[in-house]
């Protein structure tokens, strides 16, 4: 029988071997015969779930690379919001710095005044400060200033943002409460000034304000009840 199926695979004689060489024969026969019952045991289906999983895996990749354009899209978008915000604030910046400068000098006669950034690189990251210097004193930041000083630099501030977003007419509710007499003209000159292109309603108790007004009303109580009265009308000087 041996014979016969050595001359199937090509050997007319017997072979020679040892029994050390039938042994190792008979050890690589039962490996070969356990690999080969093991690829038997593979899942048969293995070909088909492949497919589905190589067809799976395309359309994630596909529809990742589609979310991850959107998110650059988005992160461009972003950038371009960002510029734009900062270039805007920068141009209201320095217009409402400027204002700032020139109201300051008109209420403290010859007075300068300064908004400084916190953090230039990143203004959204910081705060404001102001730097005001009265005549004949040193220049400080606004936190270290008098109360007055306090108040000319606020209206001062004021003035200079309404500037930047003017309106038709301005109610000011003792904007001169805690101004000393002198500023309390002087801000009476800047608002008959700023009078030509604006109307402004000012509710004071300095006789400095209203003897410069164009018109006075007087109001007083009586019996629980308000009543106003025309005190007197002035001319705008020529």
């Amino acid at each position: 029988q041996w014979q016969n199926q050595l001359k199937q695979f090509g050997y007319e004689k017997p072979l020679e071997v040892t029994a050390k060489e039938v042994e190792e024969a008979s050890a690589s026969l039962r490996m070969l015969q356990f690999e080969l019952e093991r690829i038997i045991a593979v899942n048969q289906l293995a070909l088909s779930h492949y497919a589905e999983q190589i067809s799976r895996y395309k359309e994630l990749s596909l529809r990742m690379n589609e979310l991850e354009r959107e998110k650059q899209a988005i992160l461009k978008f972003m950038e371009e919001i960002e510029s734009k915000k900062r270039k805007v604030f920068m141009e209201a910046f320095e217009k409402i710095n400027q204002n700032m400068q020139k109201y300051f000098s008109k209420l403290t006669g010859g007075g300068a005044a300064t908004l400084i950034l916190e953090n230039p690189d990143e203004p959204f990251s910081g705060g404001i400060d102001m730097i005001v210097q009265f005549p004949n004193k040193p220049s400080i930041v606004v936190s270290g200033a008098s109360g007055g000083e306090r108040s000319v630099a606020a209206v001062a501030f004021l003035f200079a943002i309404k500037d930047f977003t003017p309106a038709s007419f301005y109610i000011l509710d003792e904007i001169d409460a805690h101004l000393d007499a002198f500023h309390v003209s002087r801000l009476a000159d800047v608002l008959l000034e700023e009078s030509e292109k604006a109307q402004f309603i000012v509710i004071t108790l300095k006789p400095e304000m209203v003897n410069k007004a164009q018109k006075v009303y007087g109001v007083y109580e009586r019996n629980g009840v308000s009543n106003i009265i025309s005190a007197k009308f002035l001319e705008v000087p020529s």
